[in-house]
């Protein structure tokens, strides 16, 4: 699976988990999510615990990857773009303002 599906697959999951989220749970997002992806990992934990061959897929993909790759070229800058969509402008203003030109 290349970095570009992997990314893909991220995101689908994450896009299910926000419906489900927004649908059934009705947590703060950040929260709801996190138990969300607490519960999906309990349960591959126990579909591998009861003998389907669940640990040795995600071991296959997890030993495919790249992880230097992975993190610099591909999720840093989902992560940076993410956390510049929560920036306040007022916020930047007014600390740039408090600390002069």
């Amino acid at each position: 699976m290349s970095l570009l599906e992997s990314i893909a697959a991220l995101i689908t999951l994450t896009a299910i988990a926000a419906y489900a989220h927004f649908r059934f749970l009705k947590l703060p997002m950040t929260i709801g999510l996190m138990a969300i992806a607490v519960a999906i990992s309990v349960l591959l934990l126990s579909l591998g615990a009861l003998g389907f061959g669940i640990q040795r897929l995600v071991e296959g993909i997890l030993r495919e990857m790249d992880f230097n790759n992975a993190l610099l070229n591909g999720m840093l800058s989902f992560l940076l773009f993410a956390g510049a969509l929560h920036a306040k402008l007022d916020d930047l203003r007014a600390n740039w303002a408090r600390a002069g030109p």
